[in-house]
């Protein structure tokens, strides 16, 4: 008999859950899905798809296991079925679905007085722990513990709390990316090699050629980085990974965000977030994202920046799901950044450099527009069968005109050149088509996804016959200066004329991909993928007359085949063989010394990777290893008689190594972000036996990243981390080293709510020791100064 202090409470309680509890049994029965897996897991990916809001105390959660469960059921039945046995039941408060224990004295739930709502996933409440993942092609999105590839997930939030308008900060704690800058027409933005290698990109799972002024983080969800090959999951692309931007969603709720802050030097921003459902009944969304940046960043280099993004989600019936993006981004950099040294005989050290401004006059500019429209309709045909399909399109324009190959010389003396490009257009086109069907024989089930995705990219360049009728033009003559600051404080170059006349079709590049998977599984412990994608490049490039002047096309399968055993729910142990197509490139026309080969386009080399690793689902931290090796074509350069170059790629090289990340809550109080890369690269088969046997260039053998959160009273928290990068070779025959350097942020973040507005406040300080340092890159460029960032975010 229940205590009658808490029978009267107990009645309206119980009320109020069959009241609610009738409404949402009148909801429409969802396709549901789930494998045997984390109840926390089965409970996030139940709310993705049904838009129910599901809360309760997340501890209550951790450690248990829910049911695979399957069929057309109402989203409260299915949140019923998995917490069966769990000792957890299910109530209402308002709209939302709050998770319990279930009462001893009442055989129906109650509500827990300290109940929240279970944390997003990828939140700073989570520590930024992730449990699925969205970088795995024709498999759709998976849990991490169940993808047998190595994937590091950076989320939205963390983004935001480390005030990064670029990906620079992104990279800089990511431990699987080894951090290197781009040139001076790519505004000084951080990319990256990953086991080595250079990396691929794409947008919402379809592959795009990158962009030329960095990448808007304003408007993205979250970004993935998937280690190592992808050939049967994307087709051709770079060895090293791929690197996957997913864009913001549409909000279930009202969502009205405004940011301002300044992103380091004078670079103020102001930053627009807002979502919501449109009618209803929900069968409309929206999200908008807007920004606005501009000033002078910490090496009093000019970025104005205008970006504007939307989405709209319409569930047009309870099967079918269509979603449509777009964006416009307008880039405008006055000053020269991202020219180092070019070819020094010896290393100099970076501290008789100033950190503080760049090493080349600051005359030059880099101006790029780029827009992009695309959708995916998702229609669960019947229980079994998904249709999955996507479509993307870029165009991007470009001038730029900057300081070129800063050479030094005897007796303190520097020179350079001027290169200038003057309207190239970039157009792309991505998208795929997947049928995915369900099937169980001889109780092994299988998931059979039969498709095809492509890329293709097409560039339109000024005429320009003095140059090769190419996009560049540089100064034929170097002009030299007796010190480096008689060139830093130089009046600009005569600009190198580029081609004005109308653009021709200059080249053109596309990957086709057809491809058949089975994601196999026999029992709790044991799974298979298996795939096959039959991968073709089709490479072109053109006269101005339209006369094709180099091309070629090939195709072949690349295999994948990955064993995944999961002893416990929480612990996945797996072993994966793939193999890549990859495109050959287009001899550089630019190059100083020429290549007698300039503008050959090289044949496409197929690469192979072993990879084992282990994955773990430890309390609130997700742990991962992989060891892998990469056997690769290898290019080359050889000098010839007449001091010209020709470029090879007949050569071999392969990289072994252990990849090792945590992310997630160590303590109640502690998040973490950290791990490392250790790498054991060697030139394997090349003609120049100078190089046989070496490592290979510009690739360090560690790196470390540590980015952590410690809360403390008063919703303060004490924010920062360290990056390491180890030593590399600057040649190849290994005499010239870079050093390696370590460089830490710190900062604090202020939670509070002040008229019932949710504000944050954000306070990072970059290079907080201003350690001086060379970058990794095709030349030697110091690293960005101490640099502070602020800013302050209104939820509304």
């Amino acid at each position: 008999m229940s205590s009658p202090r808490f029978a009267f409470p107990l009645r309206p309680i119980a009320a109020a859950v069959l009241s609610l509890a009738a409404a949402f049994t009148h909801a429409t029965p969802l396709a549901v899905d789930l494998p045997v897996q984390s109840l926390t897991t089965s409970i996030q990916q139940l709310s993705r798809l049904s838009g129910l809001s599901i809360g309760g105390d997340a501890s209550l959660l951790e450690g248990k296991t829910a049911p695979a469960i399957k069929g057309n059921l109402e989203p409260v039945d299915a949140l019923r079925k998995l917490l069966e046995g769990s000792g957890l039941g299910v109530s209402f408060e308002g709209n939302k679905a709050v998770v319990g224990k279930i009462a001893p004295v009442l055989k129906e739930v109650m509500v827990a007085g300290d109940a929240v709502a279970i944390p997003k996933e990828g939140s700073a409440e989570v520590g930024y722990k992730p449990t699925t993942a969205k970088t795995t092609g024709p498999w759709g999105d998976k849990p991490i513990l169940d993808t047998p590839y190595s994937i590091h997930v950076t989320p939205a939030e963390l983004m935001q709390n480390m005030n990064a308008g670029t990906t620079d900060q992104l990279i800089k704690f990511n431990p699987i990316i080894q951090p290197q800058y781009n040139g001076p027409f790519a505004g000084y933005s951080a990319t990256g090699t990953i086991r080595g290698f250079g990396q691929s990109i794409a947008l919402d799972g379809i592959p795009i050629r990158g962009t030329w002024y960095g990448n808007d983080m304003e408007d993205m969800e979250r970004m993935e980085v998937f280690s190592g090959l992808s050939g049967f999951l994307y087709g051709s692309g770079n060895v090293g990974g791929m690197v996957n931007y997913v864009t913001k969603r549409p909000t279930a709720t009202p969502l009205a965000n405004v940011t301002v802050g300044n992103y380091g030097g004078s670079q103020y921003f102001a930053h627009l977030d807002l979502g919501s459902p449109i009618d209803k009944e929900g069968k409309f969304a929206y999200r908008l994202n807007a920004l606005y940046q501009d000033g002078d960043n910490a090496i009093d280099v000019g970025i104005r920046r205008t970006l504007v993004s939307g989405a709209l989600d319409w569930k047009v019936t309870d099967s079918i799901k269509v979603e449509i993006n777009a964006a416009h981004t307008d880039y405008k950099r006055t000053g020269t950044s991202g020219v180092g040294l070019s070819l020094p005989a010896d290393i100099p050290s970076v501290k008789d450099f100033d950190n503080t401004k760049p090493l080349t006059p600051n005359w030059g500019y880099n101006n790029a527009e780029a827009d992009r429209v695309g959708g995916t309709i998702r229609w669960d045909i019947d229980n079994d069968t998904t249709l999955r399909v996507a479509a993307l399109y870029r165009h991007e324009f470009r001038t730029a005109y900057s300081p070129y190959a800063l050479t030094p010389g005897v007796n303190g003396a520097y020179s350079f050149r001027a290169i200038a490009i003057n309207g190239p257009i970039a157009k792309e086109t991505g998208g795929y088509l997947y049928l995915d069907r369900k099937f169980n024989t001889f109780g092994i089930q299988h998931k059979v996804t039969l498709g095809t995705n492509f890329s293709k990219n097409d560039y339109f360049t000024p005429r320009n016959d003095q140059y090769g009728n190419d996009q560049y033009a540089v100064n034929t003559a170097t002009v030299s200066f007796p010190t480096l600051a008689d060139a830093q404080n130089s009046a600009p170059l005569v600009k190198p004329s580029v081609g004005t006349t109308p653009k021709y079709h200059s080249s053109d590049s596309k990957s086709d991909n057809l491809l058949l998977g089975d994601d196999i599984t026999f029992n709790q412990y044991f799974s298979l993928l298996l795939g096959a994608n039959l991968s073709t490049i089709t490479t072109r490039s053109y006269a101005v007359t339209g006369k094709v002047t180099s091309s070629y096309d090939k195709s072949v399968v690349t295999p994948n085949v990955s064993l995944i055993f999961k002893p416990t729910p929480n612990i996945s142990l797996y072993g994966t063989y793939i193999e890549s197509l990859e495109g050959g490139g287009i001899v550089s026309k630019t190059n100083i010394p020429p290549y007698s080969n300039a503008g050959e386009i090289l044949p496409p080399t197929v690469s192979k990777q072993v990879e084992i690793g282990a994955k773990a689902s430890v309390g609130s931290t997700l742990l991962t290893l992989a060891l892998f090796q990469i056997d690769k074509a290898n290019l080359y350069d050889v000098t010839n008689l007449d001091g010209t170059l020709t470029r090879n790629q007949d050569g071999r090289q392969v990289h072994k190594g252990v990849e090792l990340t945590a992310t997630g809550k160590v303590t109640d109080n502690l998040a973490i972000m950290a791990g490392g890369t250790y790498l054991d690269t060697e030139i394997t088969k090349t003609n120049k036996a100078a190089v046989l046997g070496k490592q290979v260039v510009r690739v360090p053998k560690r790196r470390a990243a540590l980015w952590g959160e410690y809360r403390l009273p008063f919703n303060l928290y004490l924010t920062g981390g360290v990056s390491y990068l180890g030593s590399y070779y600057y040649d190849g025959a290994n005499t010239r080293t870079v050093p390696s350097y370590a460089v830490g942020d710190m900062g604090l973040r202020y939670e509070t709510v002040y008229n019932d507005t949710p504000v944050i406040l954000r306070m990072n300080v970059q290079n907080v020791t201003d350690k001086h340092y060379w970058q990794n890159s095709g030349d030697l460029v110091p690293g960005f100064p101490r640099t502070f960032t602020f800013s302050a975010t209104a939820k509304f």
